[in-house]
């Protein structure tokens, strides 16, 4: 989507988490936030572990607050990516057929870069 705050972030991962398959969550920088991005890139990370979401793949600075966070909630399956090629480099290695993928950051983080090379991939 456009854009992303800690509100969009818990509605997109509410919908992935109604899902049966393999769910993957690709979260990127909120940008903007100010003083208060730690606190909410950290709330996202345990939202995502709570829901019980299966892989969760943070890319981006603030986005590393999500990942620690996750870990810290008791999620096992989480990478942390510096920038977009590497978010590329893991879904073409390790996207299966019936998995569930949800991208999902500020505008400014380009994730829809990352749609595009995945889908010269599979098309």
């Amino acid at each position: 989507t456009y854009n992303a705050s800690e509100d969009s972030m818990k509605s997109s991962i509410d919908v992935l988490a109604t899902y049966s398959r393999r769910k993957i969550a690709v979260l990127a920088d909120m940008l903007e936030l100010g003083e208060f991005s730690e606190q909410l890139h950290r709330s996202v990370g345990k939202y995502v572990a709570e829901k019980q979401i299966d892989v969760l793949v943070a890319v981006g600075r603030e986005a590393k607050f999500m990942s620690d966070s996750a870990a810290l909630s008791g999620m096992a399956e989480i990478y942390y990516c510096n920038d977009n090629q590497e978010v590329v480099n893991y879904l073409k290695n390790n996207l299966q057929n019936d998995d569930v993928v949800l991208l999902k950051g500020s505008n400014g983080m380009k994730l829809k870069d990352v749609v595009t090379k995945i889908e010269e991939k599979f098309s």
